[in-house]
């Protein structure tokens, strides 16, 4: 009995200090799936980077910076942020 061919293909890149890889293991055409791989892993970097610029506690201009600073108003647009915890026996 014949075996199929297995490819293994693989995709690695750093974000956030962290490295991602993304391995398949391929039966068939491989250069559709390598293509395929290349704009998953594309797609998977912009959103990592984008998730990056938001919530980042080094980067100065994040949410998380932000609400470090103080400035809750980031979570909480339109609130009264310091009524609200008052008003749950935080001064």
């Amino acid at each position: 009995m014949n075996q199929p061919d297995v490819y293994y293909l693989e995709r690695s890149f750093f974000q956030m200090n962290v490295p991602f890889t993304i391995k398949l293991a391929v039966v068939g055409d491989v250069d559709v799936v390598e293509r395929i791989l290349d704009t998953s892993s594309q797609l998977i970097v912009d959103d990592l980077k984008i998730i990056d610029d938001k919530f980042s506690p080094i980067k100065q201009d994040s949410l998380i910076s932000k609400f470090h600073r103080g400035e809750a108003e980031v979570f909480f647009p339109g609130w009264d942020v310091p009524d609200c915890l008052q008003s749950v026996g935080f001064s």
